[in-house]
């Protein structure tokens, strides 16, 4: 909300401020360091004072000139809002259906005790059904689920962390006949079925060679060091890390009003040897993809209590 407040009436505000302010330049003279030399120094001739006689704001990490803009920014957009908010209690007939929109929004974001004592209520049924009413599914509706979805999943799981940023998920959406006819002979008779009448089924894969992307998806330390010579460690954090990105994936189905049907029962090498061949890419798991219809699945089974499975230390 704060972001699109600022972007609402930065220009506004700021317009307002330039017409009543005579231009001034960035830069102040009289703030000059002369007794560093301009060609030793250029920064610290010019900001050296500057650094040295200005404090920064006990709840400020940083202070300087955009700080400062934006923290102007705000004052003038609180200004505008309870103008807003006045013209409302005065009943004023200029009022527009856009500034109404934007006091009762200011109003809303503002009331702290309703916000709180709402909690998580306004999304109760997202997350019913991205983490409760999911079930393992068989049974799809012949609804076509569009490229576009599938790219959309991905850019929703990219942002789960993984160890390193390593992210060595791979995917591969099966979609046409034919791609669903050569990973058929490397299925178990009851998952044929299940992948033929799916309108997707997705190779969750892994890199088992991700280090060698950490120099750009890893900056801070070269953390590549710690895996091109030990074959063991990389693949075990290949396959960990997939499969934690895996989980953000099956979530992110969910969240996009998809469902899903995750099965091993396949032969990975064969797979592997198919679809990876000569890569350093292996397969984790398969998952279909489509849009249920009832009976999606089997019937729930019984979930494990919080204290049979979990201590608090």
């Amino acid at each position: 909300l704060s972001i699109y407040l600022f972007i609402l009436f930065s220009f506004l505000s700021l317009s307002n401020e330039c017409l009543a302010k005579e231009t001034l330049s960035g830069i102040n003279p009289e703030e000059f360091n002369y007794l560093t030399r301009p060609q030793d120094s250029l920064y610290n001739h010019i900001n050296s004072d500057w650094l040295n006689n200005t404090p920064i704001p006990d709840d400020q990490i940083g202070w300087g000139s955009y700080m400062t803009l934006r923290e102007e920014s705000y004052v003038n957009q609180k200004g505008l809002i309870e103008g807003i908010i006045k013209k409302i209690s005065q009943n004023d007939s200029s009022l527009t259906s856009e500034e109404i929109k934007i006091a009762n929004l200011y109003k809303s974001y503002m009331d702290r005790d309703r916000i709180n004592k709402l909690g998580h209520q306004p999304i109760n049924e997202d997350i019913k059904r991205i983490f409760i009413d999911t079930v393992t599914t068989y049974n799809y509706s012949d609804k076509v689920v569009e490229d576009s979805s599938l790219k959309e999943l991905y850019e929703l799981t990219k942002w789960g962390a993984t160890s390193f940023n390593c992210s060595p998920l791979r995917l591969v959406f099966l979609k046409s006949e034919e791609a669903k006819n050569r990973i058929d002979p490397y299925l178990m008779d009851s998952n044929k079925v299940s992948v033929k009448n799916a309108p997707v089924c997705v190779i969750i894969g892994m890199d088992t060679k991700f280090f060698k992307d950490l120099p750009k998806n890893f900056k801070a330390v070269d953390a590549k060091v710690f895996f091109e010579n030990n074959e063991e460690l990389a693949h075990a954090t290949a396959f960990r890390n997939s499969s934690l990105q895996a989980g953000y994936f099956l979530k992110a189905v969910n969240a996009l009003g998809l469902d899903a049907g995750s099965m091993s029962g396949f032969d990975n090498k064969g797979v592997d040897n198919e679809f990876f061949k000569d890569t350093s890419i292996q397969s984790n798991f398969l998952c279909t993809l489509g849009y249920g219809i009832e009976p999606k699945g089997h019937p729930r089974g019984a979930r494990y209590n919080f204290d049979e499975v979990s201590k608090i230390i």
